[in-house]
């Protein structure tokens, strides 16, 4: 927010990292015995805060809010005696925001789509499957918080480390 002699007087940071909760289904199909494809459909749910400092005044405010996101991961894998590595392309798109408490004037947005790069390794089971990931996006995701009608914007680089517990229903 620029103040007197268009000096910035509001400076927004995000609280640290965020930690994501998801719910989902996969498909495998296997194209060889050692070779497989696995499209995924994931919802997320995750808690986010920003500090919200006004310098004139030293005044600051925290905003906590829940982001409710959607992502659909593809993989290619090579599997070897129940252990793969994998790699692939995710497309994520933010759902919506919602603040946890009563801060009328913030609304809080993510860029509405962006894609990542995946590597992981994993571990299948008969029954279970662990996986661990590691995401960079391909571009700048766009953030943007509006605060009494004054937009601030915020662009990075999505970086993402995820762990999947995944439970197989059917069989191979």
């Amino acid at each position: 927010m620029d103040g007197l002699n268009g000096l910035d007087t509001l400076r927004i940071r995000e609280q640290g990292s965020d930690l994501e909760y998801g719910l989902g289904m996969f498909m495998q199909f296997n194209l060889k015995e050692y070779l497989f494809i696995r499209p995924e459909a994931i919802v997320h749910i995750s808690n986010r805060g920003m500090d919200f400092n006004d310098l004139t005044s030293n005044m600051a405010s925290e905003i906590k809010h829940q982001v409710f996101s959607f992502s659909v991961p593809i993989q290619i894998g090579y599997q070897i005696d129940g252990w793969s590595l994998q790699t692939g392309i995710v497309w994520r798109n933010h759902l919506r925001t919602e603040p946890k408490n009563d801060e009328q004037n913030f609304r809080y947005e993510y860029q509405g789509t962006h894609s990542t790069f995946l590597l992981g390794l994993g571990y299948q089971s008969k029954w279970l499957l662990v996986d661990l990931y590691y995401e960079n996006a391909f571009g700048n995701a766009n953030r943007k918080a509006v605060l009494n009608g004054k937009e601030f914007s915020n662009s990075s680089k999505s970086k993402y480390l995820s762990l999947r517990l995944g439970f197989i229903l059917s069989g191979r």
